[in-house]
């Protein structure tokens, strides 16, 4: 992944997308139709959809990572700012990998930014 916005911080973010540890919707999915409704597709009553829809993945394959970037928005962080967004991202996917219902937390912390 590469963040629009050049900001030394955003590009060692940038760094760890690189691993299979977990992986937010922004970095980009790629799979057959096939794989995406055998899925079945995108659980949106969960808070972090993506996060969901790459761990229920990885149960069935190993993704591969591509070579090349996708480029994704840094809005939020430059809006927020870099390390505080950063750590509410951390405080919420924590919690959530935890088995925390942090839908309405995310909700307050994470407000839409368009």
């Amino acid at each position: 992944m590469r963040f629009d916005h050049r900001d030394w911080l955003l590009r060692f973010y940038e760094s760890y997308t690189r691993f299979h540890v977990f992986s937010y919707g922004d970095q980009g999915f790629f799979v057959t139709r096939e794989l995406f409704q055998k899925l079945g597709g995108f659980n949106e009553s969960v808070p972090f959809e993506d996060i969901d829809f790459y761990k229920r993945l990885r149960r069935l394959t190993q993704p591969v990572i591509i070579k090349e970037p996708v480029v994704t928005s840094a809005r939020r962080f430059c809006g927020v700012g870099c390390l505080r967004q950063r750590f509410i991202n951390l405080f919420l996917v924590g919690l959530y990998y935890a088995g925390f219902n942090v839908l309405r937390m995310k909700e307050k912390l994470y407000p839409e930014i368009r």
